[in-house]
């Protein structure tokens, strides 16, 4: 059986970092039993496939670490700096069917979902390279929630992460819709895991006390992220 890989076009996100505040995501999930594979037709296609649209934006993947729902699951994601940019993307438009022929026996797509950002990560350039912590969060105050990150955010900074940034996302479709997606993202897995320790420190043990009767966990996994095309 085809182990599970989860693909955001335009991340989620998988992703889950974006330098446009208004910048919307697709995730698109499909299953492969190669991510090796996938990856590299990932690399290769990828800067083809942004060279299609004339609109600002990236495409990457991210590679589950802790906490995949199956063992193999990948997010391939690309931006858009807004919802009606990400939908006038025509996906049978012969260049892109062309590069998607390419991995059609490595994996079958089992979903496609629209994320709208809430609060920006870091800016997506081209050969970026992070480590990511994402949550699914059950809130029924969002604005509240994404104000709430900022804040820990900056307290972070003023802590030593000062190279650790904190996005949301809205998901819009699917079985997660009404959702937000946080993430949590580092230079390097080590770097996250630091964000990991720091949970128990006064300053965030204090920020995240804060948070606990507004917000539910639903579910929560780290990735390996990289950016391998990028249009500004």
């Amino acid at each position: 059986m085809k182990k599970t890989v989860v693909v955001a076009i335009a991340f989620a996100v998988l992703v889950p970092v974006l330098a446009q505040a208004q910048g919307a995501l697709q995730v698109v999930t499909v299953n492969t039993d190669d991510v090796p594979g996938y990856l590299s037709w990932v690399e290769s296609s990828a800067p083809v496939m942004a060279g299609v649209f004339d609109n600002p934006g990236a495409i990457g993947a991210c590679v589950p670490v802790q906490g995949a729902e199956q063992e193999g699951d990948v997010f391939w994601f690309s931006s858009a700096t807004s919802h009606e940019a990400l939908f006038s993307g025509d996906p049978t438009n012969p260049t892109i069917a062309n590069e998607i022929a390419k991995v059609a026996s490595l994996r079958e797509v089992r979903a496609r979902d629209v994320y709208s950002v809430l609060k920006a990560g870091g800016a997506l350039v081209n050969g970026a390279t992070w480590a990511a912590w994402n949550l699914l969060i059950k809130t029924d105050e969002p604005s509240r929630y994404v104000a709430a990150i900022a804040d820990l955010e900056e307290a972070a900074h003023a802590n030593g992460l000062g190279d650790v940034n904190l996005a949301a996302f809205r998901i819009n479709t699917g079985e997660w819709a009404g959702l937000i997606m946080s993430s949590v993202s580092a230079p390097t897995a080590q770097r996250l895991g630091a964000v990991f320790d720091s949970l128990s420190e006064p300053w965030a043990v204090e920020r995240l006390a804060t948070m606990s009767g507004f917000r539910e966990y639903v579910r929560g996994w780290t990735l390996n992220c990289r950016v391998y095309a990028a249009e500004q």
